[in-house]
C-alpha cells in the first residue's frame, strides 16, 4: 500500500490524543478538509484483550475507545469502508465470539 502512495496510519500513531494530527495528515494528503475518502480498517490492529475474532490479534494494539473516536470523527467524510481480517470463527470461546459480534453492532 505504501508503494502506491496510500495514506496509512500505523498502530503506534493511533491514539485518541493524536486525532488532531491524524486529521491534519488526512487534510494535507488530500489537500482539502472537505475531501471524501475510503477507509480500510485491518481489525488485526485491535488489542487482543478487546477483540479476538481475527487470526493475528495484536498485543497492545488499538483500543476500542480509539476506534470509536476515530470513526465518530472521520466516518462522515468517508464514501465507504471495509473491515479486513474479521473472522468470528477464530474466537477462542462462544462468549468471546458473542462479545466480538456485539462490537460490530
Amino acid at each position: 500500500m505504501k508503494d502506491h502512495g496510500c495514506l496509512i496510519f500505523e498502530s503506534d500513531d493511533c491514539h485518541r490524543d493524536n486525532l488532531d494530527q491524524i486529521e491534519q495528515k488526512i487534510n494535507h494528503y488530500y489537500q482539502s478538509k472537505d475531501s471524501r475518502y475510503w477507509v480500510s480498517f485491518d481489525i488485526d490492529g485491535v488489542d487482543a484483550g478487546e477483540f479476538q475474532s481475527t487470526g493475528t490479534a495484536e498485543d497492545q494494539g488499538l483500543s476500542l475507545d480509539f476506534i470509536q473516536s476515530f470513526f465518530s470523527r472521520f466516518a462522515g467524510n468517508s464514501v465507504g469502508m471495509d473491515f479486513t481480517e474479521v473472522n468470528f470463527e477464530l474466537a477462542p470461546s462462544a462468549q468471546t465470539r458473542l462479545n466480538d459480534e456485539c462490537t460490530f453492532r
